[in-house]
């Protein structure tokens, strides 16, 4: 399954919302986005949400933007 994600780093909260019917998904991260630290957040953000493993999230597109797609291995 395919999500995208907007994506808000430096956030005071970290928290993952669903947005429409679309698999459009708005996250916040604390972490910023620099050495990849924000992308490793979200991916433990999304794999919690899911209730998925981290091993089964992958950032498809979009690693150095601020719209990402992301992989859902189920």
């Amino acid at each position: 399954m395919l999500i995208h994600a907007k994506i808000k780093t430096g956030s005071k909260k970290s928290q993952v919302i669903f947005l429409n019917k679309d698999n459009l998904y708005s996250v916040s991260t604390v972490s910023s986005a620099f050495r990849d630290e924000a992308n490793k957040e979200i991916i433990k953000l999304v794999a919690n949400y899911f209730d998925l493993p981290k091993s089964l999230v992958t950032i498809v597109s979009g690693r150095k933007s601020a719209l990402k797609t992301i992989k859902l291995n189920k």
